[in-house]
């Protein structure tokens, strides 16, 4: 695997919630990119090819369920997915839709970013890229 810094889209409408992870996640040495709207998150990950996604399932215009179906129809890219605390509906969609994490809001920014990493390593040892 090479050095390069791995890249994280998060895809989120709320801007404070966007500042915290990007401080977070860019502290950890990531490089971090954001997006507030579905189609405007949809068109970054085909030009990107982020190693995750953070995704809001409250997403403006297509929705974080939608983008996160049109990913996994080409795509096995890792996404952590945000739900609301008081919708456990949420929770069962983005697991039957292909989310590799679900992340109930409010959270804790470092309980993410340990995520992030477990998710991460995750994906390199089945694809056979962990880091020695």
């Amino acid at each position: 695997m090479s050095d390069r810094a791995e890249k994280i889209l998060v895809a989120e409408g709320e801007e404070h919630i966007v500042e915290l992870l990007e401080l977070y996640l860019r502290r950890e040495g990531f490089e971090v990119s954001s997006a507030s709207a579905g189609g405007t998150a949809l068109e970054m990950f085909a030009e990107q090819e982020p190693d995750l996604v953070v995704l809001d399932a409250a997403l403006k215009d297509c929705g974080g369920f939608d983008v996160l179906r049109r990913i996994r129809e080409d795509s096995s890219v890792p996404v952590i997915m945000f739900t609301a605390y008081d919708a456990p509906d949420e929770h069962d969609a983005g697991l039957e839709l292909g989310a590799d994490e679900l992340v109930t809001k409010p959270f804790r920014p470092r309980d993410l970013v340990s995520r992030v990493h477990t998710v991460l390593r995750r994906s390199r040892i089945n694809h056979g890229r962990e880091r020695g």
